[in-house]
């Protein structure tokens, strides 16, 4: 078998997949459905009745933000594998996630969450971007060379990681339950509102990365020969 044929079936199989799990997490809840009453209130979203109201004002919007989080992920970690050339690269590797964690636990801790639940999104949004201006103004003063980014980002990693800590060992029990919790992935507090702002954010983010995918894919042949064929690496790692 080919490989084009091996990547065609390859996406058919995930595409079958993914709609298997999408079907699932309408049937699985607080209160689990047949899949003819999870189909009903699907198929009938104005009746009003409690079927359509748990499918399409709470289980339906928990599983679009997941497959759209789940889409912001796996592009993140495409274009980080490609800029560090390295398969295992993740937003682990430079800090970003650490940087997150921390502001979302931060946040969690000071009861934000009970004000609005969207604050926490905004916390671990003002972590990462904390996170990326500190591994940016690191890696500058060395051309953002690979071995600067992997580095600072590593060291963020353990700091903020040291931070986190420090936060669940002063907040009470309940609220480091909730941020361990909210850092597992929970989405209990999706509705519309939120999956519109993600959607907002993520979507173009991918598109954009989506048309720098012919740099990634040079980068990962090594910065001398990208240069060589008339890339501004700086520019696009900085991108």
């Amino acid at each position: 078998m080919n490989k084009p044929l091996r990547i065609v079936l390859l996406f058919f199989l995930l595409c079958v997949i993914l709609a298997a799990s999408a079907v699932l997490s309408l049937m699985f809840g607080g209160s689990d459905l047949p899949l003819r009453d999870a189909l009903s209130g699907l198929f009938h979203p104005g009746a009003g009745d409690t079927l359509s109201m748990i499918v399409w004002q709470i289980r339906i919007p928990r599983m679009l933000l997941g497959m759209i989080v789940g889409l912001g992920l796996a592009v993140c970690g495409c274009a980080f594998q490609g800029m560090l050339r390295n398969p295992l690269a993740d937003p682990y590797t430079l800090g970003i996630s650490g940087g997150a964690a921390f502001g979302a636990s931060v946040g969690v801790a000071a009861g934000l969450a009970q004000i609005n639940s969207f604050l926490i999104p905004l916390c671990a949004f003002g972590g990462t971007m904390a996170s990326v201006a500190l591994v940016y103004g690191a890696s500058m003063r060395k051309g953002f060379s690979l071995s600067s980014l992997i580095l600072s980002g590593v060291i963020l990693g353990f700091l903020f990681s040291s931070l986190v800590l420090l936060v669940y060992a002063l907040a009470d029990s309940q609220k480091v339950y909730a941020a361990i919790l909210w850092l597992m992935g929970d989405l209990s507090s999706a509705d519309t509102r939120l999956l519109r702002l993600c959607a907002a954010i993520i979507l173009p983010g991918c598109v954009l990365l989506a048309f720098y995918g012919r740099e990634l894919d040079i980068l990962t042949l090594g910065e001398e020969k990208a240069s060589h064929l008339g890339m501004d690496i700086i520019a696009v790692k900085k991108l």
